[in-house]
């Protein structure tokens, strides 16, 4: 059975606020392993007037923390694909030409045909 949009706000607001306790909780302990070079976790807010202005789909990339900025780069100009290697096309081999030795018309005891 599916959830409904409150008990999905409900569960969305308890990771919150878990969130923001472990967050307070290490604060006093972050400045120091920054110096030692550890990193720092940042935490969503959002508030419950956000979540329930914004759809199901928009409040989840909210908490998950996506920007919906998932773009593509079909038929756009990429600066790498100009100035790399690459080139912007796929590397791909010729295929090998044979030239026939054996079983010709004048026999095989003559120069080879010229490579087309």
């Amino acid at each position: 059975m599916p959830k409904s949009r409150k008990e999905i706000l409900d569960e969305m607001r308890a990771l919150n606020e878990e969130e923001e306790a472990k967050v307070e909780k290490s604060a006093s302990s972050s400045r120091s392993s920054r110096r030692e070079g550890g990193s720092s976790d940042a935490a969503v807010r959002v508030t419950a007037e956000e979540l329930m202005e914004m759809t199901e789909d928009e409040a989840m990339k909210k908490v998950m923390g996506f920007s919906g900025s998932f773009g593509s780069t079909k038929e756009k100009k990429v600066a790498d694909n100009h100035t790399t290697a690459a080139k912007g096309a796929a590397s791909k081999n010729k295929a090998r030409k044979y030239r026939q030795y054996m079983n010709r018309k004048g026999g095989f005891n003559r120069p080879l045909d010229k490579m087309k």
